[in-house]
């Protein structure tokens, strides 16, 4: 099953089953990397990266088999320190990162250990998007790709959530319309994402 990516990313990479320490280690600060360069100067779409790339290392860090790539955590831990701290010099920028990553960590955590149905997942998932306010142009619509990665991955295993189809083709118009106005360079960052945005 699909887990929500992006930024998001992140969140799914952290908790997804380890294929070797010194490889995941990598990915973690390759992930970083690409959202941080997508994200060029959103603050909040930075700030959830640094705390996603944190957590991915921190996971790898408190395990016995990673012993040997401490090391290597340290010096990326080390290297980034300034870079991940310093986007979350607002209240806004650090509560919205935090939010729509606990959001998204949720999903994938409910998900993975089947604890509740994707259908139910999703909408769970969309209520508490819904619930955060952001800022954010780049979490907007990173987030919004992810959701409809879903509705694609329900349509190719045959399953059908008709409580979130009505949100989905929202989602689609949204993005599309958002999409084509960013591309024009008119899209402002401080176009809010207030609760009942993906409804």
């Amino acid at each position: 099953m699909y887990t929500i990516l992006f930024i998001v990313l992140f969140a799914s990479a952290s908790s997804q089953p380890l294929t070797g320490c010194s490889t995941e280690v990598t990915a973690c600060e390759q992930r970083y990397l690409k959202t941080v360069n997508d994200a060029t100067f959103d603050k909040t779409a930075n700030c959830l990266a640094g705390t996603a790339l944190m957590k991915c290392l921190s996971q790898r860090e408190s395990l016995a088999e990673c012993k040997s790539s401490l090391p290597e955590i340290t010096r990326i831990k080390q290297l980034y320190d300034a870079q991940v701290n310093s986007p979350v010099s607002t209240p806004e920028a650090r509560s919205c990162a935090q939010a729509v990553f606990s959001c998204s960590e949720t999903y994938n955590n409910q998900v993975a250990s089947n604890t509740a149905g994707i259908c139910q997942a999703t909408n769970m998932y969309i209520a508490c998007l819904n619930s955060v306010k952001c800022n954010s142009s780049s979490i907007i619509l990173e987030t919004a790709k992810g959701l409809m990665a879903i509705k694609h991955d329900l349509a190719a295993t045959g399953q059908s959530c008709t409580s979130v189809e009505t949100t989905f083709t929202v989602i689609e118009v949204e993005l599309s319309d958002r999409e084509m106005v960013r591309d024009q360079g008119l899209y402002s960052s401080n176009s809010a994402w207030t609760p009942g945005y993906w409804t």
